[in-house]
């Protein structure tokens, strides 16, 4: 027997968890969880286990349905600061929509998740 699974089965699957937390200095350090499609079935407490041979997400902060920023990273966190976020929306918000994508070397962008978050 044979399985073909196609561009799909390389496709990293969506963070999940997608936060936010504000610090004192109104700055935003946003952060997820990252899913696996191999080996990523254990019960255990531990880190799950990278599909790529890097970790690196794309991150969009939209405004409705237009992106407004989209930064790369190599971690599962990324650094909004304020000065960023009064540039890209005129004021600091309480809610703030967020995309991340996992980057792959198969599938250049994963599936997206996202979020509506509270700050």
């Amino acid at each position: 027997m044979s399985f073909a699974g196609g561009l799909r089965a390389q496709t990293p699957l969506a963070p999940v968890h997608l936060s936010a937390r504000r610090d004192a200095a109104g700055n935003l350090t946003l952060g997820w969880i990252r899913c696996a499609r191999a080996s990523a079935d254990a019960w255990l407490d531990g880190e799950t286990p990278l599909d790529e041979p890097v970790e690196a997400y794309r991150v969009e902060i939209l405004s409705g349905t237009q992106v407004v920023r989209a930064s790369d990273t190599t971690t599962n966190a990324l650094a909004y600061p304020l000065a960023q976020e009064i540039a890209d929306f005129g004021a600091r918000q309480s809610q703030l929509s967020v995309r991340v994508r996992q980057r792959g070397q198969v599938v250049a962008l994963g599936l997206a998740g996202e979020a509506l978050l509270a700050v």
